[in-house]
């Protein structure tokens, strides 16, 4: 025998040796792995119950709110907390059973006054019950129970269920005045389940926390999705609304939605406002010059407007305007007088000095002309602007 023929003998002995101490040193056994939620199931805790009341055939409805009540004969399943927030609510949602509406609440929902003044069910304390250790220890791990249905007149036996949710925390007990359960679900201690007639409806109530929620609907192992479609009175073409909160839009798209209108005339308003007193930094358009008027409409203008209140006050205010020019933009003129003063006028604007010399005289039997007062002003525009380069060189 060869070498490598002894060699592959011997892995393949050891090999053999090695699986049956793995068979022999191991145990197999199947563990329950949930399947972790996607899509919608992350958002509706109540995505499961609502997929199977429809593969049964039943109309579903996810509701936020409870301003409006399901048509009659409806089954509706009240989840929010908050769905007593209105004063008018608890008597609207009353009249609607009484009226023929089938109502499925939680068992927590007893902690209500308004729903337990006509829901004859009560939450009593659990009385304690002596167990040995290990029956403890059992009841804390493994929640699963076998619970008993009745139905109909006398509740007569109807079948079993497997549960495996969490009973709850208080024991269901009927009022003494309640009329004759309809239907009941019976655990080992006490009340699971069961629904009582309110008028021309009904109520039901169930213990069993979280009985309803997603991981709840689908375990296996037990028959969580029966006896929620049983609870839920499930059938082909019957309605069923879910009402898991109470929601409501954001307030400014409520705002948006009920009024847009005056929404929009009060932003433009606001808009106004603030565009008319902002601060400005420049002007709105082109600036025009200063001197925007021809001298002879701002002399005839103002001429018009004067003589007929005053025509020599007009003229003693132009030769005045024109003295002060003159004695600030000619050096030694404050010094001249009559004749010299004029001429000395006249070399610096280039205007004749006999014509400024009539138009300075003031003479009583007229009033003074345009042209005299479009001259004086002419003069002094130009000793104002520059005189060097009106004067006469000399």
């Amino acid at each position: 025998m060869s070498q490598s023929t002894v060699i592959r003998w011997v892995v393949i002995v050891l090999l053999a040796l090695f699986g049956l101490w793995l068979v022999t040193a191991t145990e197999w056994v199947e563990i329950e792995v949930d399947t972790p939620r996607k899509g919608e199931a992350l958002q509706n805790e109540f995505f499961a119950l609502e997929r199977l009341a429809r593969e049964l055939g039943a109309r579903v409805e996810k509701q936020q709110t409870l301003d409006r009540m399901p048509p009659p004969g409806a089954v509706l399943l009240l989840e929010s907390p908050y769905w007593d927030m209105f004063p008018e609510r608890p008597a609207k949602v009353r009249k609607w059973v009484e009226a023929g509406g089938h109502l499925v609440l939680a068992a927590s929902a007893l902690q209500n006054d308004q729903i337990t003044s006509w829901v004859p069910v009560k939450g009593e304390k659990r009385p304690p019950k002596p167990k040995d250790a290990a029956r403890a220890r059992k009841d804390r791990d493994d929640p699963c129970r076998d619970v008993a249905e009745r139905s109909g007149p006398g509740l007569a036996d109807a079948g079993s269920y497997r549960v495996c949710a969490w009973p709850h925390w208080q024991q269901l007990n009927l009022q003494p005045a309640a009329a004759p359960p309809t239907w009941q679900v019976q655990g080992p201690e006490g009340i699971e389940l069961v629904r009582l007639p309110v008028g021309q409806g009904s109520v039901t109530v169930y213990g069993p926390r979280s009985l309803l929620n997603n991981g709840e609907v689908v375990r296996t192992r037990s028959d969580h999705a029966a006896l929620v479609a049983r609870a839920l009175q499930v059938e082909r073409g019957k309605l069923l609304w879910v009402v898991p909160d109470e929601a409501r839009p954001p307030l400014l798209l409520w705002i948006w939605q009920q009024g847009w209108a005056a929404v929009l005339l009060g932003a433009f308003a606001i808009a106004a406002w603030l565009w008319r007193g902002m601060v400005r930094f420049g002007p709105l358009g082109v600036v025009p010059p200063l001197q925007r008027r021809s001298m002879r409409e701002q002399v005839a203008g103002t001429g018009s407007f004067l003589q007929h209140h005053g025509p020599s006050a007009l003229h003693q205010a132009q030769v005045r305007a024109l003295q002060e020019t003159a004695r600030a933009r000619l050096p030694g003129y404050a010094l001249l007088r009559g004749r010299a003063a004029v001429e000395r006028i006249a070399r610096a604007t280039n205007l004749p000095a006999s014509e400024l010399e009539t138009a300075l005289v003031s003479r009583a039997e007229r009033a003074p002309l345009a042209a005299d007062l479009e001259l004086l002003e002419l003069a002094r525009r130009r000793l104002h602007l520059s005189t060097s380069h009106y004067a006469s060189q000399p």
